[in-house]
Protein backbone atom coordinates (compact mmCIF):
# COMPACT_ATOMS: atom_id res chain seq x y z
CA UNK A 1 0.00 0.00 0.00
CA UNK A 2 1.19 3.48 -0.82
CA UNK A 3 2.84 4.27 2.65
CA UNK A 4 1.81 8.16 2.60
CA UNK A 5 -1.93 6.83 2.17
CA UNK A 6 -1.73 4.17 4.68
CA UNK A 7 -0.86 6.87 7.17
CA UNK A 8 -3.43 8.73 6.20
CA UNK A 9 -5.44 6.19 6.59
CA UNK A 10 -4.69 5.06 9.74
CA UNK A 11 -5.11 8.60 11.14
CA UNK A 12 -8.24 9.03 9.61
CA UNK A 13 -9.87 5.54 11.20
CA UNK A 14 -8.45 6.35 14.38
CA UNK A 15 -9.15 10.18 14.63
CA UNK A 16 -12.98 9.51 15.86
CA UNK A 17 -14.12 11.86 13.10
CA UNK A 18 -15.73 8.85 11.59
CA UNK A 19 -18.71 6.92 12.86
CA UNK A 20 -18.42 2.85 11.98
CA UNK A 21 -21.26 1.44 9.63
CA UNK A 22 -21.46 -1.62 7.73
CA UNK A 23 -22.55 -2.54 4.08
CA UNK A 24 -21.46 0.16 2.53
CA UNK A 25 -18.95 2.58 1.60
CA UNK A 26 -20.91 5.40 3.35
CA UNK A 27 -24.73 4.97 4.42
CA UNK A 28 -27.39 7.35 4.03
CA UNK A 29 -27.19 7.82 7.89
CA UNK A 30 -23.51 9.17 7.50
CA UNK A 31 -21.34 6.57 8.69
CA UNK A 32 -18.50 4.43 7.03
CA UNK A 33 -17.03 1.58 6.65
CA UNK A 34 -13.01 1.24 7.15
CA UNK A 35 -12.55 1.30 3.01
CA UNK A 36 -15.62 3.99 3.17
CA UNK A 37 -13.03 6.32 5.60
CA UNK A 38 -10.06 5.58 2.49
CA UNK A 39 -12.33 6.78 -0.13
CA UNK A 40 -13.60 9.50 2.09
CA UNK A 41 -9.85 10.57 2.48
CA UNK A 42 -8.59 9.62 -1.15
CA UNK A 43 -11.55 10.89 -3.09
CA UNK A 44 -10.76 8.71 -5.58
CA UNK A 45 -14.79 7.65 -6.50
CA UNK A 46 -17.90 8.23 -5.29
CA UNK A 47 -18.65 6.99 -1.93
CA UNK A 48 -22.26 5.89 -3.04
CA UNK A 49 -23.58 3.74 -5.94
CA UNK A 50 -20.68 1.55 -5.43
CA UNK A 51 -21.68 -0.73 -2.77
CA UNK A 52 -19.20 -1.63 -0.38
CA UNK A 53 -16.50 -2.50 -2.59
CA UNK A 54 -13.45 -0.07 -4.05
CA UNK A 55 -13.08 0.31 -7.99
CA UNK A 56 -10.05 -1.35 -9.88
CA UNK A 57 -8.78 2.56 -10.43
CA UNK A 58 -8.99 3.02 -6.73
CA UNK A 59 -7.68 0.03 -5.64
CA UNK A 60 -4.94 0.02 -7.61
CA UNK A 61 -4.11 4.02 -6.84
CA UNK A 62 -3.66 3.05 -3.62
CA UNK A 63 -1.90 0.19 -4.22
CA UNK A 64 -4.30 -2.51 -2.27
CA UNK A 65 -4.79 -5.78 -3.90
CA UNK A 66 -8.17 -7.15 -3.63
CA UNK A 67 -7.52 -10.14 -1.31
CA UNK A 68 -6.27 -7.23 1.30
CA UNK A 69 -9.56 -5.38 0.09
CA UNK A 70 -11.91 -8.84 0.94
CA UNK A 71 -10.27 -9.10 4.52
CA UNK A 72 -11.32 -5.24 5.46
CA UNK A 73 -14.79 -5.61 4.17
CA UNK A 74 -15.21 -9.27 6.30
CA UNK A 75 -13.32 -7.67 9.49
CA UNK A 76 -16.07 -4.22 9.04
CA UNK A 77 -19.01 -5.88 7.90
CA UNK A 78 -19.06 -9.36 8.87
CA UNK A 79 -16.47 -9.69 11.93
CA UNK A 80 -17.62 -6.40 13.59
CA UNK A 81 -13.87 -5.19 14.57
CA UNK A 82 -13.51 -1.55 15.46
CA UNK A 83 -11.82 1.10 13.18
CA UNK A 84 -8.74 0.71 15.90
CA UNK A 85 -8.66 -3.38 15.65
CA UNK A 86 -8.63 -2.72 11.88
CA UNK A 87 -6.08 0.05 12.01
CA UNK A 88 -3.78 -2.02 13.93
CA UNK A 89 -4.18 -4.55 11.44
CA UNK A 90 -3.54 -2.22 8.61
CA UNK A 91 0.01 -1.15 10.80
CA UNK A 92 1.09 -4.62 10.81
CA UNK A 93 0.10 -6.78 7.82
CA UNK A 94 0.19 -3.77 4.82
Amino acid sequence: MDPTIKKQWLKALRSGQYEQGRMALRTEAGTYCCLGVLVDITQLQPLTGTGGCLLDSTRQAVDLDIEDESIFVDANDDEGWTFEEIADYIEVML
